[in-house]
């Protein structure tokens, strides 16, 4: 059947499969459509930002994703670990007479948050890191783990000396890679696979010495997709690459070049029944990104190894099942709604918020290894299986903020519904909506924001305390020509203004690495990653090829060619 979704009002599916899902896990079909619902959970999550504040437990200074403004206690990873604290001291009795996000967002102003998503244990002198573990110097990784000396980077995984890269695993000494695996000494490379001492390549798979190329597989001293000798190869390899100018006329010479060749519709391997892109090793899994081995899932960003039976999941874990609107945890969670950061195997959460190593919470915030908790109360296991139905019950009738306060009414954007079924109000994020991963994918102007009632943050930024601050664009063009002295300089970003430090391993590299000084503020050049990786959305269009039906993140609109697997396949072998 299709629905119109109540915010943005485009006209969404639900198909019968959908149905039955939604009745095996006792929610309503939903009233917005997948990308106001993926947006809507990646709201609650800041994983980029990160500031200087103290431990509300110890008075210690940390490092937390929750910047110093936010009046909720926040503690460091060990304290809240600890059993230092009263983790039930903010539990209140449920107000059947108050809407229960009301209640949501009172607890969600006093109980304690843990500073970031990481394990001190575990890493080392990687301080700066979130969403990240098995670290060893590393600075402003996230959502990465088990690298070394690695920096600037997102997603990245068993990478050693790399940075400025998006996506990569099992990689050494790389620089602007997206989307590359098992990767040695290469710049600028994406969609690429065992490839090493290569420049500017797309889609190309066991290549060495290969130089601004696309949809090359095991090829050898290839520049522009032309094969040439070794030493013609070298000498045109000769020119000034340490050159910042020369880098970006290469950049935009590459990116006109890539359209000349086709591209396949969807990145992924091993996979059946599958729509969505860079999916391995999935069956049945539909509307899905950035995932392996899902198995009859449904509208997923980024899913690791085993989860099956769920939909509309942001980042969760290994093995996990019949999870819905879930964001940022899992590993062994089973029949998880509408939770964000329930970690450690959490299972049979609804309505919860940094929770891990839960079970049979509803409403919580802020616990560990807790059981049969409602807004932060104890119960009984029988108390709590009496009470839990009636709530929800009672969220069934439509007296949430969502339709009245809390800066959301019904005139600007409101579902005018139950609450019973929906995600957690954007309104309610301890968040800015600017510092979240939802701006990163959906960015919207402060203007919008505020008028939606979500909050904005003008202070994200802090001006590093140097000896000078440069403009980017008078900056030496060539690395031999940058002097030391510039760990004492910050650099302002040629399009933000924001000033950014260069930190001594970063000059290192890139000198061992001869590539040039960035012009660009980390979140410019992370920023830049992202635009070259197609959007999670699908569109209905044909084959260049074959005219065969497929469906694709190309959008028709878009200026590449665009093949269906088999005619790709049949192109590249």
């Amino acid at each position: 059947m299709q629905k119109t979704c109540k915010n943005c009002s485009q006209n969404f599916e639900i198909t019968d499969s959908d149905l039955k899902f939604y009745e095996e896990i006792g929610v309503p079909s939903p009233n917005l459509c997948p990308d106001d619902r993926a947006k809507r959970r990646m709201a609650f999550a800041n994983q980029r930002n990160l500031y200087l504040r103290k431990c509300d437990g110890t008075s210690k200074t940390i490092i937390s994703n929750f910047s110093s403004d936010k009046k909720f206690p926040v503690y460091a990873v060990d304290f809240f670990f600890s059993n230092d604290w009263d983790q039930l001291k903010t539990g209140r009795d449920y107000d059947f007479s108050r809407p229960f996000f009301d209640q949501f967002n009172d607890l969600m102003q006093v109980a304690p948050k843990i500073a970031l998503q990481r394990s001190p244990s575990f890493d080392q002198n990687s301080d700066y890191t979130n969403y990240a573990g098995k670290n060893k110097n590393c600075y402003l990784i996230f959502d990465s783990d088990k690298n070394e000396d690695c920096y600037h980077s997102y997603s990245i995984n068993s990478c050693i000396s790399t940075m400025d890269c998006f996506r990569v695993s099992d990689s050494e000494l790389c620089y602007e890679c997206v989307d590359c695996t098992n990767c040695y000494n290469c710049r600028y490379l994406q969609n690429c696979d065992n490839c090493r001492d290569c420049y500017f390549l797309k889609n190309s798979i066991g290549c060495k010495n290969c130089f601004g190329s696309v949809n090359l597989r095991n090829k050898e001293f290839y520049f522009f997709n032309e094969k040439l000798s070794k030493e013609e190869y070298q000498k045109r390899l000769s020119e000034n690459l340490h050159s910042y100018i020369k880098i970006q006329n290469l950049k935009n010479e590459f990116q006109n070049f890539i359209l000349k060749f086709p591209h396949k519709a969807m990145e992924g391997i091993y996979n059946e029944d599958v729509f969505g892109n860079y999916l391995i090793q999935c069956k049945n899994a539909h509307d899905c990104y950035d995932s392996r081995k899902l198995w009859d899932c449904k509208y997923i960003q980024q899913a690791f190894d085993d989860a099956k039976s769920s939909m509309d999941c942001t980042q969760v874990g290994d093995a996990v099942e019949q999870l819905y609107e879930c964001c940022y945890g899992g590993y062994g969670a089973y029949f998880n709604r509408f939770c964000s950061h329930t970690l450690g195997q959490s299972s049979y959460l609804t309505y919860c918020y940094y929770t891990p190593f839960c079970s049979y919470l509803f409403g919580c915030i802020g616990l560990h290894h807790q059981k049969y908790c409602i807004l932060n109360k104890q119960y009984s296991k029988e108390e709590y299986e009496i009470l839990m139905p009636k709530i929800i019950e009672a969220m069934k009738s439509p007296k949430s903020p969502l339709t009245r306060g809390l800066g959301h009414p019904l005139d600007k954007g409101g579902l005018g519904d139950c609450e019973w079924g929906e995600f957690f109000p954007t309104e309610i994020s301890p968040f800015a909506y600017n510092e979240t991963h939802a701006f990163d994918f959906y960015p919207i102007s402060k203007e919008e924001i505020l008028e939606k009632g979500w909050k904005w943050k003008d202070d994200i930024y802090e001006i590093p305390k140097v000896e000078k601050i440069i403009p980017a664009n008078l900056l030496p063009d060539s690395i031999n020509d940058i002097p030391d002295d510039i760990l004492n300089w910050a650099v302002n970003c040629e399009i933000t203004n924001k000033p950014f430090k260069i930190i001594k391993p970063e000059l290192d590299f890139y000198r061992k690495m001869n590539l040039p000084i960035p012009h660009l503020h980390p979140d410019e050049r992370h920023k830049n990653r992202m635009k070259l990786r197609n959007p999670k959305k699908l569109w209905n269009r044909n084959c260049m090829k074959c005219n065969s039906k497929i469906q694709t993140t190309y959008s028709p609109d878009r200026s590449e060619i665009v093949y269906c697997e088999q005619c790709y396949l049949a192109l590249v072998y």
